[in-house]
Formats: C-alpha cells, structure tokens, sequence
C-alpha cells in the first residue's frame, strides 16, 4: 500500500476513535510516516521484520536523535504496527519484540508561585492582549490542557459560572474551578475584547470562547503560542508552555495541602502515577 494510503485511515483513527488532541495526532502521523519512509528507503515490505525495526532504532542513533525522540518515534511506529494488524492489514507486529532505550524520568517542570503573577499580567491591554491573559488564568487556575482549552464554548463558561465541564482524553468529562481572578479575566475577555475579534469573521465559529486575529476559533497550538509570549522576558523563562502551567497548578495544590486523589480528578489523570 501507498504510505498516505495507510495514514490517512491510521490519522483517522487516531482522531475518531483513540480520540487523541490534534497535536497528538500530528506527532503520531509524522513519526509513522518517518518510518514508513525508512522501510521503503531500504527496499522493505510491511510487515517489517524484527531487524528492520532495529536497524530503524540503529539508524537513528547514528543520526544523533535523543533517546527521548527514538523512544517517541518508536512508540509512534508500534502505535501504527497495532492499528495495521487489528485492521488485518498485517498478519504479525514485531515492534512488541522491540525495546526502546531507557528514559531517566525526570520531576515535571513547573513555575514557582512568586512568579506566576508577573506571567499572568505580561498581555497588552488591547484585545488579543486580555484574550491571552484570560487564557493564561483559566490554564493556571484548572490545570487543562491546552486541546481542552482550545475546545471550550461560549455556553462552558456563562457569567458568573465557577464550574466548567470540560472534555478531556477519549471524551472523558469532568468538573474544574474557575477561580475568581480566572473568572473575572473571563468576563472582562467576553465584554472588551471577545466582541472586537468575532467581528472580524462574523458567524465564522459563534460558539467558540477563544477567538484568534481572523475572528475564528483557535486552535491548540494558537493557545501554546499565546503562553509562549508571555513567557518570553518574563522571571518563569521563555520555556513555559500550557503543560507547564498544568504541572504548575499541581504543585502549587499540593503544597497548599490538597490531596492527590483531588488532584488527580482536577487534572482528569487515570492514574496517580501520572
């Protein structure tokens, strides 16, 4: 088979049933499709044998690649292998034979609390400006992620509301806080600037909360980038992301004393491991 032949289902997949965030589906198809190039580079068939796979792995190391992006890459190949073979596209999947190479897991990162306000207030004041801080408190103040952010509506977060319904991994919902700073950067959003954007592409997406410079909803990476202007000059460093903000949230519960089953339920987290 053509290899966007096998993507185009596979990315399907990925989104309509795995129910991964776009920014998942991305990484996931562009690793598959790295390895798909390499079998065919070297003349190989699907299914690969066990030495493709780890000529693949050999290869990259060579290359110079971090464990981290081989061990990605290979889950991403493995992820493709699984899917191929439960549609009977294959008839074995050697990459379970397959070992990555070790990760030292290191401790999240996070900012310290004395300097999440300064983060906080780095927007302009105009609209993109107090669309962003809005978008920063909301991240700061319940932990979502960034595909949860981005997918948010206008009727998630009514006047006055504190506690919004989000949808996270696989659709699995659940409850958070909406702070009081959070809230009133929200509502301040939805009355100065929210109605400046939409007109710029009236009835574009009525329904979305967060509006980019064309008047249409933003996507995951847009609420990334907007995190990312803050966080550039700012004392947190310019490395902070929505995931970062995720962790931050975490860490400064659990030293306030909050349990980690609240936590755990707050972040929509499977596991207390995680």
């Amino acid at each position: 088979m053509d290899c966007e032949e096998i993507l185009g289902p596979y990315e399907d997949h990925l989104a309509g049933v795995r129910r991964l965030s776009p920014h998942t589906v991305r990484a996931y198809v562009t690793d598959a499709r790295a390895f798909l190039g390499f079998l065919d580079a070297a003349g190989r068939p699907l299914p690969p044998r066990l030495g493709d796979l780890r000529a693949w792995v050999g290869a990259m190391t060579r290359q110079g690649a971090a464990r981290r992006s081989i061990a990605r890459r290979l889950a991403a190949a493995r992820s493709l292998l699984r899917y191929l073979e439960a549609e009977g596209l294959i008839d074995r999947n050697p990459a379970t034979a397959v070992s990555g190479p070790k990760i030292q897991k290191s401790l999240p990162r996070y900012v310290v609390e004395g300097h999440i306000p300064e983060l906080l207030e780095r927007p302009k004041e105009d609209a993109a400006g107090l669309r962003d801080r809005a978008i920063l408190e909301v991240l700061y103040a319940t932990g979502m992620r960034a595909s949860e952010a981005a997918s948010l509506d206008l009727e998630d977060v009514s006047r006055g509301q504190t506690e919004l319904r989000v949808v996270g991994k696989r659709d699995k919902e659940r409850v958070v806080i909406l702070g009081e700073p959070a809230r009133r950067a929200v509502d301040r959003y939805l009355t100065e600037a929210r109605p400046e954007l939409a007109a710029r592409d009236p009835g574009a997406t009525p329904n979305a909360l967060w509006l980019n410079a064309r008047g249409q909803r933003m996507s995951d990476r847009s609420i990334r980038r907007a995190v990312h202007r803050a966080a550039v000059g700012s004392a947190a460093g310019p490395g902070v992301t929505p995931h970062t903000l995720r962790h931050s949230f975490a860490t400064h519960m659990l030293i306030r004393g909050a349990d980690l089953r609240t936590i755990q339920e707050l972040l929509g987290h499977a596991r207390l491991a995680t």
